[in-house]
């Protein structure tokens, strides 16, 4: 019998319907005194299984209460389809996420990107503005190696978006429950413009 082994690359944690963790949260209530929209941005730390472990506020809304209120029900609710290392075992992963707390129909936002590469062209088809998100691992000291990108990337902006990431993202070790640095599967989000 002949076997086919399938190399899987690094999979970054996915969430679980997550807009059903905020489905009677009354955000409006915190957010109609200062303006009608806020934003605020999260870093997850999720286990192995699947459960957030941490959260804490990477960019505030300005409302403490909100802040404190999305990271409460991301922990008591939150579930994550689990990240996994390339041999296919549950990995740590930091969850990052962008929430907007605004009538969308009224409120134009797109996420600030974590790396933003400029190159003189766009292979051929392709148009900047660009965006992917990568996914790389992350040791329990913070060295970074095994870039993933998504598949329907362009191969030669690939490798641009991979060196750019390992030489100049800055990152910060997971840490689980117990306050160890643990390895984990992290992602950024890479923006290509042309200069």
């Amino acid at each position: 019998m002949l076997w086919i082994v399938i190399a899987a690359g690094l999979t970054a944690a996915q969430p679980i319907l997550p807009g059903s963790w905020f489905s009677d949260f009354e955000w409006e209530k915190l957010v109609a005194p200062k303006g009608g929209h806020a934003l605020n941005f999260v870093r997850v730390i999720v286990s192995p299984d699947g459960k957030p472990e941490d959260c804490k506020i990477e960019a505030t809304s300005e409302i403490p209460a909100l802040d404190k209120e999305t990271c409460a029900i991301i922990l008591k609710r939150g579930r994550f389809k689990s990240a996994r290392w390339a041999d296919g075992s549950g990995a740590y992963a930091v969850y990052r996420k962008d929430f907007v707390w605004a009538d969308l129909d009224a409120f134009h936002y797109s996420r600030p990107v974590d790396v933003e590469v400029g190159i003189s062209r766009m292979p051929k088809g392709l148009r900047a503005p660009m965006a992917f998100s990568l996914t790389f691992a992350v040791d329990a000291a913070g060295s970074k190696s095994s870039c993933e990108p998504p598949e329907r990337m362009d191969a030669s902006l690939a490798s641009i978006a991979c060196k750019q990431i390992m030489e100049n993202y800055p990152v910060t070790p997971a840490h689980n429950a117990a306050g160890v640095s643990v390895p984990s599967v992290q992602n950024a989000l890479v923006s290509f413009v042309t200069e």
